[in-house]
Formats: C-alpha cells, sequence, structure tokens
C-alpha cells in the first residue's frame, strides 16, 4: 500500500472515530435518564392536575428536565435570587392543560389556577417537592443548560 492510501486511509479513521464521539456524546445527552423517584412526581403531577374538563384542550403531557443550581430554577421560576443560589435541585416542567387540583388556594378553580405549564423544583436529597408553580403560558427555559425531554 503506498504511503499517500496510507495517510488516506488514517484520516478517514480518524474522521469517523471523532464522528462516533460526537453522536454518542449526543446521544447520552438526549437520552439521560430521569431519576425514578422525579419520573413518578412528575407523573402524579400530570395526574391529579390535568384539566380533564370539556373546554380544556386535550394535550398530551411532555417534560424536560435538569439538575441546575438554586439560581437557575429561580429564575425560570421568576423568583428572587434564593439564599443559597448555588445548592442544586431538579427542576421540572410539564407542559400540557392544568389545573391546581391540589392547590393551597381557596378557589382552585378560578381562571388563574389553570395553565399549559407545571413547574416543579425537587430536593436531590430528601425527593421532596420545593417549590411549585402553574402557569398560563410556557416558562422561559433558554437559560437551562442541559435540559432533558421526557414524557410523564
Amino acid at each position: 500500500m503506498s504511503k499517500r492510501r496510507l495517510v488516506l486511509v488514517a484520516a478517514v479513521l480518524a474522521a469517523a472515530g471523532v464522528l462516533a464521539l460526537t453522536l454518542t456524546h449526543a446521544m447520552a445527552k438526549s437520552d439521560a435518564a430521569i431519576p425514578a423517584w422525579l419520573s413518578a412526581q412528575a407523573a402524579w403531577e400530570v395526574q391529579h392536575n390535568t384539566d380533564s374538563s370539556s373546554s380544556a384542550p386535550q394535550v398530551q403531557p411532555s417534560g424536560q428536565w435538569a439538575l441546575v443550581s438554586q439560581d437557575a430554577a429561580s429564575k425560570v421560576m421568576g423568583y428572587p435570587p434564593p439564599s443559597s443560589p448555588s445548592a442544586t435541585v431538579y427542576l421540572v416542567v410539564l407542559h400540557g392543560s392544568f389545573v391546581a387540583n391540589n392547590g393551597l388556594a381557596p378557589n382552585a378553580n378560578a381562571a388563574q389556577f389553570h395553565g399549559d405549564t407545571i413547574v416543579f423544583t425537587m430536593d436531590p436529597a430528601s425527593h421532596l417537592v420545593d417549590d411549585w408553580q402553574i402557569t398560563p403560558s410556557p416558562v422561559d427555559v433558554s437559560s437551562v443548560s442541559g435540559l432533558s425531554s421526557f414524557t410523564p
């Protein structure tokens, strides 16, 4: 085999290796496994808060999740910076047609308790919901890196 052909074969193999690593990294990010307890909480939220009224659009719920700093979560939820901004929480964003059936307000059927998005955070150690909100429109998650999609 000529030297030129060997160089060409080596270049093709190197390019194939780089492509394989890039694809593996991309697949790992998009197929990140949601912790079972986080998935169970998201499913519970969908089951107990889906708006099943005849006037509500029937939408297949979807979700996104990421392990983020409390600072990043507060920005998504529209809250002031937390006292421990670097502490981590799981951020979950659910898309669908929801009503705050488990809301603590006196009249959870009021218009402000219906929405297309539920956002909540969970403590990674205790597995308890830290914060929860329902919004009438999608929240801005453009500042959150590492969001993974899932079906609740």
